[in-house]
């Protein structure tokens, strides 16, 4: 459809699509037009803000024909229109503004979208989604940045511009226990007059251990906290990696669990294990040698002593490494129809010399867990490349209102 421009900087157009990142699709001028706070089919006044060389950034000035799915958000400080998301609005969620069963169909269309453009599925399964069952309250984590402005000190979310800060009192995604802390710190002249311009903090809730916090990124506390998962109690570095949504033992966790007492692998290698969950799980479904490969050492002393506590240490090994280092070794003696990797890598995916690895020495499947579903097509290209097919997707929704979610895949030979 052709924008009708006006003699000022705004003009209309309509949405043709949400891509996967949150920002409504829309072509002006030959140009894709990404606009952040709009909802497929609409037609909406917009202000252009950026250009570049292959795309232009605008803002939702006002919404002319808007979509039935359009609801009002409940957080105060999510994108509306008229407001400029780069400085005058949260980021942290991007879907606020729309119903939450038209959110996973948007989420499950971008999944599909990238493992067909960007990994080359021709015929995808269908993909299973697992909705949250809740939409807010349910972050264990998150980094509030302290800003002095105006005489004050507030604290707040880093704005979509990545310089302002925009003040948050309470957080609808977060814990309550994170936003009952986080009133007491603002509300506090002890608690702000120890903080700095540009300091971070940290708020951190776990259902076994409570509220702990800290200033600056590497000053976590030493200790260890309890996460009440599927399994059991299990110890947890306060500043290591953990899921950040207290729903992911009834979602993710579980869900992988049932996978495998289904799959039932003898052998499974758990790259990227964290504290040990997954490899824990396999040897709780009755494999025989479950190996868990984490580069973090504090979180692999805590698998051990999980391991310990569970009764299973004689069926697991932690290995304090890099997955890219161990691979080479582990698959070469474990690889096999009757063995399972299980992959649960950071956002950026999959490092080529583990990916080789795969390739050269095959285990019989594959359970590649993801958060960021572009990297997980990248890596499905190279895997079917060499051999494997996707033989399950599950879409699960653990962090709603916002752009991410994680995949489940299952890739077999």
């Amino acid at each position: 459809m052709t924008d009708n421009k006006s003699q000022t900087d705004g003009f209309e157009t309509e949405i043709l699509d949400v891509a996967y990142g949150g920002d409504g699709v829309a072509r002006r001028d030959g140009k894709a037009l990404f606009i952040p706070g709009v909802i497929e089919g609409e037609r909406i006044r917009a202000r252009a803000v950026e250009s570049r060389k292959r795309f232009d950034i605008a803002v939702c000035e006002s919404v002319v024909a808007a979509s039935p799915r359009r609801i009002p958000p409940q957080c105060p400080l999510a994108l509306t229109p008229g407001v400029n998301p780069r400085n005058g609005a949260c980021c942290g969620c991007s879907y606020q503004h729309m119903s939450y069963s038209h959110e996973l169909e948007v989420k499950k269309k971008q999944l599909a979208g990238l493992l067909a453009r960007i990994g080359g599925i021709p015929s995808l399964p269908d993909i299973q989604i697992i909705p949250s069952p809740g939409q807010f309250n349910y972050r264990n984590k998150i980094s509030l940045h302290l800003r002095c402005a105006g005489g004050r000190k507030y604290l707040g979310y880093v704005a979509r511009d990545n310089r302002s800060v925009i003040e948050v009192g309470n957080c609808p995604i977060a814990a309550e226990a994170l936003n009952k802390r986080l009133s007491q710190i603002s509300s506090s002249h002890a608690d702000l007059d120890g903080l700095k311009d540009g300091d971070i903090v940290f708020l951190r809730f776990s259902q076994g251990s409570g509220v702990l916090e800290w200033v600056g990124a590497g000053n976590a506390p030493g200790t260890n906290i309890v996460e009440k998962t599927c399994i059991g109690d299990i110890l947890v570095p306060a500043g290591s990696f953990f899921q950040v949504s207290l729903f992911s033992s009834g979602m993710l966790f579980s869900r992988v669990l049932g996978m495998l007492a289904e799959l039932r692998p003898k052998k499974l290698i758990d790259f990227y294990c964290g504290s040990g969950i997954f490899a824990l799980c396999g040897a709780g479904a009755g494999a025989e040698v479950s190996v868990g490969v984490e580069s973090d050492p504090r979180a692999v002393e805590c698998a051990r002593l999980n391991a310990e506590k569970m009764k299973l240490s004689d069926k697991t090994r932690f290995i304090a490494d890099f997955a890219e280092n161990a691979a080479g070794q582990l698959l070469d003696e474990n690889h096999g129809d009757a063995t399972l990797a299980v992959l649960d890598p950071p956002r950026s995916g999959l490092g080529r010399r583990l990916l080789d690895a795969l390739i050269d020495n095959p285990p019989g499947k594959i359970l590649y867990i993801s958060c960021g579903a572009d990297t997980l097509s990248r890596d499905a290209k190279i895997l079917r490349a060499g051999g494997y097919e996707v033989e399950s997707v599950s879409l699960c929704d653990l962090f709603p209102r916002t752009s991410h979610f994680e995949t489940i895949a299952l890739f077999s030979r």
